[in-house]
């Protein structure tokens, strides 16, 4: 079991780029993360318009490249943003992004990956290695503290030599490194003070960060320009609606397309009685991180902490 998670980021990638628009909700934390959309199921991806969704949580950069933050964090991260591999919703195993190939040294204590040429960021620059450099080094230098910064920090060399090739080299052997590699956003390190800031969010990602009115609205608009398959959608509108039966209204009303974070009452009767759809988060789609405080006497025995890990059941 993968010890991370993006929350809503994958779902979110995959409901707002593909724009299939149907409803989630998170079988792990359904009372809190549940969606609804009135589109009947089997339709057809539309074409162009825009996705009016509704969140709780305004954006935080303070947080941003933390993991269960806030939903809004989570969507403007996974569609604004790319990262160098991803894991396959169904089986998790490793598939190419900004990254097409990658080859993990026999010892484990290197990677190589092969870049693509054709991407650029939003503002036009090509997408070199350098930003890989630049962008693993963000976690460690904060002011984040995402849960995967030990992970970055062992990454002590990196040959950026050739623009579309990075090697990376570790301390001590990895075995999460594909776990980073998947859960790190590719940032542009020109406007990392901005990205801090909340002022800039230039990534490589199908969408592009339009606007932000903080406790209002986030916008965003599709990247024409993208390197991977074309958002149907022309735009996301993400409206923070902090309190949980006003998201309900509104969803009810039309006054917004998809809700996230309904509570389970307002799910059931949006799905049972007024003909809203749910999907329900899959594999790679919706996961939890788990994290262990060694420092704790209980579990500072290594052969217990193997044991918790033997016990988990993976499926």
């Amino acid at each position: 079991m993968p010890t991370r998670t993006r929350a809503a980021l994958l779902a979110l990638v995959a409901l707002l780029t593909m724009a299939t628009a149907t409803a989630c909700t998170s079988a792990v934390a359904q009372q809190q993360n549940s969606t609804a959309t009135a589109l009947p199921p089997g339709h057809k991806p539309p074409q162009g318009g825009t996705l009016r969704v509704g969140v709780l949580n305004d954006l935080s950069p303070k947080t941003f490249l933390q993991i269960g933050t806030g939903s809004m964090n989570g969507h403007v991260v996974s569609n604004v943003f790319d990262t160098l591999i991803r894991y396959s919703r169904d089986d998790l195993t490793v598939r190419p992004a900004l990254a097409t190939r990658w080859q993990l040294a026999p010892d484990g204590r290197s990677v190589a990956l092969d870049l693509r040429d054709d991407v650029r960021y939003h503002d036009g620059r090509a997408f070199t290695s350098a930003d890989v450099e630049s962008s693993l080094k963000a976690y460690t230098a904060g002011p984040w503290t995402p849960q995967f910064k030990r992970t970055a920090a062992a990454v002590t060399g990196y040959d950026t030599s050739n623009p579309h090739r990075v090697v990376l080299t570790f301390d001590h052997p990895l075995s999460n490194i594909f776990d980073l590699l998947d859960s790190a956003p590719i940032i542009d390190g020109n406007t990392l003070d901005g990205l801090r800031a909340g002022k800039v969010f230039n990534g490589t990602g199908p969408f592009r960060f339009s606007s932000w009115q903080p406790n209002s609205d986030v916008r965003l608009v599709r990247n024409d320009s993208y390197w991977g398959p074309r958002a149907n959608l022309d735009a996301i509108d993400l409206d923070i609606i902090t309190d949980q039966q006003a998201l309900y209204t509104r969803l009810r009303t039309g006054q917004i397309d998809l809700a996230y974070g309904l509570n389970n009452h307002d799910q059931e009767l949006a799905t049972r009685r007024y003909g809203f759809n749910n999907i329900t988060y899959t594999g790679a789609e919706q996961q939890e991180y788990v994290g262990i405080n060694v420092a704790n006497p209980a579990l500072a025995d290594v052969r217990l902490r193997k044991a918790i890990a033997f016990a988990i059941d993976r499926e």
